[in-house]
């Protein structure tokens, strides 16, 4: 059990060793977009 939670959990690891993380919630300079498309 305790080799399969090491396995698990190595990834994890990895992705945290190299910088990565979540972008969160992008922020635009406007409130709405239109998007001018055909009927149909």
């Amino acid at each position: 059990m305790h080799k399969r939670t090491l396995l698990s959990l190595a990834p994890v690891a990895l992705l945290a060793a190299c910088g990565f993380r979540l972008r969160g919630v992008p922020e635009f300079s406007f409130a709405s977009l239109y998007v001018a498309a055909p009927a149909g």
